[in-house]
C-alpha cells in the first residue's frame, strides 16, 4: 500500500512540472534543504522513498516546480547542501 501511494505522489509531481533538486538517504538533511527554499520563498515537496523497515535503503527527494528550480539549486549550493 505504501508503495503504491508513493508512486501516486511521484506521478502527480511528474505530472505538474516538478523537477528533482535534491536527494538524500539522510531524511533530516532534505528537511533542512526544504527550510532553506522555504526562508527563501521558494515551495517544495518532499517524497520519501526509504524502505520503511531498512530506513538506509532508498533515498528522501526534495522537488521544486521548474520554472524555480535554478534559484533553488543556487540556494542550496550558497547553503552548502549541494556541493558541486
Amino acid at each position: 500500500m505504501a508503495k503504491k501511494n508513493v508512486s501516486l505522489v511521484k506521478a502527480k509531481i511528474m505530472e505538474s512540472h516538478w523537477k528533482l533538486v535534491f536527494s538524500s538517504d539522510q531524511h533530516m538533511q532534505v528537511e533542512v534543504a526544504k527550510g532553506v527554499l522555504h526562508e527563501n520563498g521558494v515551495s517544495s515537496h518532499i517524497v520519501n522513498k526509504q524502505n520503511p523497515v531498512l530506513v538506509t535503503i532508498g533515498d528522501v527527494e526534495l522537488y521544486v516546480h521548474e520554472l524555480e528550480f535554478e534559484h533553488a539549486n543556487q540556494l542550496l549550493t550558497e547553503a552548502g547542501i549541494i556541493v558541486e
